[in-house]
């Protein structure tokens, strides 16, 4: 099933931690319109400006294959987080393309793009030049945060 013209339901349910150790990791059908909206709204807008194939490494977590891998229990892959105190529906992506340069570009398309309706944008780990991955990540129904954690010095 597609999401948007170029990231579909099984790209972001997709984890090969998942398939290994039998972990379920279906997205919850009620969080669908959420994760059609971080899809269209923001990666086909960075992929629009990136101008080829970018590849997600994480997308939807399950909360047991979140808890396998030690994600925090407040992350946005789990599809689900407290804004101010009130439940909402969440996203989050991370992106990555072979090549550090290009891994670059996307982070640095993302934070150039104003329009962008994400609520966090990660330069995860990695070096001065590049990240490891981008994680970016969509809160359905409120204002975005756009808040940009760059390089850290990881």
């Amino acid at each position: 099933m597609n999401l948007s013209e170029h990231l579909t339901l099984e790209e972001i349910e997709h984890s090969y931690t998942a398939l290994r150790r039998g972990i379920g990791n279906k997205l919850p059908e009620e969080m669908l319109p959420c994760w059609g909206e971080i899809a269209e709204r923001i990666f086909e807008t960075i992929r629009y400006y990136f101008d080829a194939p970018i590849f997600v490494t994480s997308g939807y977590r399950s909360i047991n294959l979140n808890q396998e891998i030690g994600g925090k229990l407040t992350s946005h892959h789990l599809g689900q987080c407290l804004i101010e105190g009130v439940p909402k529906f969440c996203a989050a992506l991370d992106l990555w393309r072979p090549n550090p340069d290009e891994r670059f570009a996307i982070f640095d398309i993302a934070r150039s793009n104003l329009n962008l309706p994400y609520w966090q944008l990660i330069w995860e780990k990695g070096t001065e030049e590049a990240p490891d991955w981008i994680h970016v990540s969509y809160v359905q129904g409120v204002n975005p945060r756009q808040q940009i954690i760059p390089y850290r010095g990881v």
